[in-house]
């Protein structure tokens, strides 16, 4: 598992961190990342949690994430994130998923919060 929230860590998240085959759960909420999320991350087959929420991450969301066999988890919310996470949605219907509602798309996704307008939800979408 690896850690790392609320440390405001400046940088980028390094691609390298697919080579960690044994990661289970990344937490790095609540820090100062910028940049993308390396495509990377996909090669992570055992992975069940990917929580990046309240960075300043940006550009596409890797369409690569739903290649995860074990991914249940998604948080990507807080960001300036942009794309279409319907084929992640589709490869793992049982992802529990937080995304921006107005950067991203998701016709998969039925719950979109008004409170804060950050987040889209989908559960279980067997």
């Amino acid at each position: 598992m690896l850690w790392i929230h609320g440390n405001a860590i400046t940088g980028t998240l390094p691609s390298e961190l697919g080579n960690i085959s044994g990661l289970v759960r990344i937490d790095a909420i609540d820090n100062q990342l910028r940049g993308t999320i390396p495509s990377e991350l996909a090669k992570l087959s055992h992975l069940e949690r990917l929580n990046l929420s309240n960075n300043q991450l940006s550009g596409p969301i890797p369409s690569e994430l739903a290649n995860i066999p074990t991914l249940r988890t998604l948080q990507i919310e807080r960001n300036s994130l942009t794309g279409d996470l319907t084929g992640i949605c589709d490869a793992r219907p049982e992802i529990i998923l937080y995304a921006d509602c107005e950067e991203t798309s998701c016709l998969c996704c039925f719950v979109c919060c008004d409170t804060e307008d950050v987040c889209v939800i989908a559960f279980d979408n067997l």
